[in-house]
């Protein structure tokens, strides 16, 4: 099929937005030679997405290309180029956020060096807290493991070219799972209740995770989502982040962020989480986009006051 021409709302850059999916599993998303791949499930059943912008550091539009081993549909692109868009917040207005920062130098000039990096937002909010779940209490190399191979697993499956591709699993596939069912993905038995116990009250009709997006106040979603069994104020905010799109959501809780924020505002030195948003209250309403600056930031090996990168 001829790739369809996506417009983001300039700045916007595919390679700073998309670098962190780097070297991950090809068949469940990956980025690579300046194109970002992954399998998505529409309403017609799972389909490989793939986004390539011509000149991945200027303004030009993106290419977004569907693969299937059936046909694709007029809706099936109406709704990928709509997932696209989510995904990375190409209607947002990044100017916005510059404003914002204008007054902090170290993050003007993060800002700079990483022109047009969004945070990119998991297709669904039930995808976000699930991977939340998975990343409790465990580093994030671990876990980037734990969730590939919880898709490999339960995920449901499409063919291209002859490859097998996997898409994140929906609740009804894990609902009528068992705990075992989980520790085989590596998952500890609690954690593997967790999933199957959310899956089962979204499955039962008692929790609607994407009528969160409707809500306007964060505070109301945090308390709600922690009455939600192994829901903690932390998971609730990568939640709120991910999968929601709240730029104000501040996880200060999270350690690596912390170190972070040390390593660039307070040369290294260990902070506490209140010292964490005291600093961040300079980013106003964009603290998660700023922190999603600096995972970057540290993830392409940027050294505070080493400005070639």
């Amino acid at each position: 099929m001829n790739p369809i021409p996506l417009y983001p709302k300039y700045p916007f850059s595919l390679h700073w937005s998309a670098i962190i999916f780097s070297n991950h599993d090809p068949m469940v998303r990956t980025y690579s030679n300046h194109a970002f791949s992954f399998t998505a499930l529409l309403s017609n059943g799972p389909f490989v997405l793939t986004v390539n912008q011509t000149d991945p550091f200027e303004k030009t539009p993106l290419t977004l290309s569907i693969w299937s081993d059936k046909a694709v549909r007029a809706q099936d692109t109406c709704e990928a180029s709509d997932l696209i868009t989510w995904y990375f917040a190409l209607n947002d207005n990044l100017m916005d956020f510059l404003d914002a920062i204008c007054s902090d130098p170290v993050m003007k000039s993060l800002a700079h060096r990483l022109d047009g990096l969004r945070s990119p937002a998991t297709p669904t909010v039930f995808e976000a807290l699930i991977d939340s779940v998975i990343e409790q209490q465990i580093s994030l190399s671990v876990a980037r493991s734990l969730e590939y191979r919880f898709i490999r697993q339960f995920g449901r499956t499409c063919f291209v070219n002859g490859d097998l591709h996997y898409c994140y699993p929906l609740p009804e596939d894990l609902a009528g799972l068992e705990p075992s069912d989980f520790r085989r993905c590596g998952f500890t038995s609690r954690k593997g209740e967790y999933i199957r116990d959310i899956s089962r009250s979204i499955e039962k009709g008692n929790l609607d995770l994407e009528s969160f997006k409707k809500v306007r106040d964060n505070a109301d979603i945090v308390e709600a989502l922690c009455q939600i069994r192994g829901i903690g104020r932390w998971t609730a905010e990568l939640t709120m982040l991910r999968g929601l799109h709240r730029m104000d959501a501040f996880p200060a809780d999270d350690i690596a962020l912390r170190r972070m924020i040390s390593r660039w505002y307070h040369n290294g030195k260990k902070i506490s989480a209140s010292e964490a948003v005291k600093t961040a209250e300079q980013w106003g309403e964009y603290k998660g986009l700023a922190s999603f600056y600096l995972e970057v930031a540290e993830y392409c090996g940027i050294i505070p006051g080493v400005r070639s990168i």
